[in-house]
């Protein structure tokens, strides 16, 4: 692309639309588990004019690279969207849930540049939370050294996306 002269005016993004599980846990395949093998997927932002100032992007939705493009064109973002610019910063929360697995919830959030996974069961309560960002196939269930807040937090929104709110 650079060597054609692709490049010179032009925003590229590279992305899958989702992740894969590849014998982790037995499971094969993607939509069988809300592991962060599944939801974490490879995103890849540049733009020509900021050059070397490119987002090393560590956090961020599917929803949100529609707005940064258009924003980085100069275009206003229509409020009917989603997401929202990734160059206003890291978003802090995702949501996400898999239709045929109705049970469970997972709820990722960055803050301080720790990742934060809450998963939690709806029909038995079991819950877990991993530091998907230390520990990316999710071995080491970090719950019990959340503050009550910060599970008081994670379950109020998760009662929140229940409700549909």
């Amino acid at each position: 692309l650079h060597r054609n002269g692709y490049l010179e005016n032009a925003i590229v993004v590279i992305t899958g639309d989702h992740g894969e599980s590849l014998g982790e846990d037995g499971i094969f395949g993607h939509m069988k588990s809300l592991r962060n093998v599944e939801l974490r997927v490879p995103l890849w932002l540049f733009d020509s004019k900021r050059g070397s100032a490119n987002l090393r992007i560590r956090f961020a939705r599917h929803f949100d690279i529609a707005p940064t493009i258009v924003s980085r064109l100069g275009l206003v973002v229509p409020r009917t969207w989603r997401g929202r610019s990734l160059d206003e910063g890291s978003t802090e929360w995702s949501d996400h849930y898999i239709q045929s697995l109705p049970r469970q919830l997972a709820i990722v959030r960055l803050r301080n540049g720790v990742a934060i996974k809450y998963v939690v069961d709806r029909q038995s309560g079991v819950e877990s939370a991993y530091s998907i960002f230390d520990d990316p196939l999710e071995q080491r269930d970090v719950l019990g050294e959340l503050s009550e807040q910060e599970i008081s937090t994670f379950r109020d929104r998760a009662s929140s996306i229940l409700a549909g709110k």
